[in-house]
């Protein structure tokens, strides 16, 4: 992973808005951008899938990479 003063390592989604096709077992969508890396916060979209989750930045910005946490 690149990181340093032109890559720097930012969570451009925590407590940005979020929506997706399905949500399960009391959980919401915006658990994923919660800022808690735990399986305590979750997200569950139920049922068989594929499903999609909608994260909505506040401004354009480039994508190197994406990590996701998936317990």
């Amino acid at each position: 992973m690149l990181a340093g003063p032109e890559y720097p390592v930012l969570n451009l989604t925590k407590f940005q808005y979020t929506n997706a096709d399905l949500s399960g077992g009391g959980t919401k969508p915006s658990e994923t951008t919660n800022g808690v890396v735990s399986n305590d916060s979750v997200w569950y979209p139920g049922g068989s899938g594929p499903h999609w989750l909608e994260v909505q930045l506040q401004t354009p910005y480039p994508v190197g990479s994406v990590q996701l946490y998936l317990g």
